[in-house]
């Protein structure tokens, strides 16, 4: 069976696909109009939380069956949403329990929403370091990946600046220097 089978998306994918997007299946808004603007034909992928997964042999293997879906990408973006029902199970077997446990004794005056925000970061500020190793190991250095937050409660979208570390407005992010 075809590891992306398992997923929900569009299993038709143009030759021309130049980004691959990772986005919760949960959003009423993807950032594909935005991508496609700037970057070309996008394939996006729905997964609960856009979370590729705890289990990094899992996570790279589906990392390597996208690219090898897409040949010709040049940008994979992963798109989270804050108030994510996914992100709200911060259960003890969740793999995001430890994160969260550190957000609440970090910052105990958070309110829930920011507290929310906080994790995700947190969150891509992992995931995203690892996609970026992924590259590296399949030999694929030229894909730029990319970690987007979007806030619909502000509509806000903020992405993860590689060089920092820290979350910017999409519209000063240095990865999107197409956007305004």
């Amino acid at each position: 069976m075809d590891i992306l089978s398992l997923f929900k998306f569009n299993n038709e994918t143009d030759k021309e696909t130049k980004v691959i997007l990772v986005s919760c299946n949960e959003t009423f808004l993807s950032p594909k109009s935005i991508i496609e603007e700037t970057w070309g034909k996008c394939k996006e992928v729905l997964l609960p939380g856009a979370l590729l997964g705890s289990n990094e042999d899992a996570e790279r293997a589906l990392f390597k069956s996208l690219l090898e879906t897409c040949p010709e990408t040049q940008h994979f973006v992963v798109s989270m949403h804050s108030l994510c029902s996914f992100f709200a199970n911060t259960e003890p077997d969740s793999v995001l329990h430890e994160l969260e446990n550190q957000a609440r004794n970090e910052f105990p005056e958070l309110d829930f929403v920011s507290r929310r925000v906080l994790l995700q970061q947190r969150w891509m500020q992992i995931i995203i370091p690892r996609l970026k190793r992924y590259t590296e190991i399949f030999g694929c250095e030229e894909i730029a990946v990319h970690g987007w937050l979007y806030e619909p409660e502000t509509k806000w979208i903020s992405a993860l600046e590689e060089e920092t570390g820290e979350f910017v407005p999409l519209n000063v992010y240095s990865g999107v220097q197409m956007l305004s």
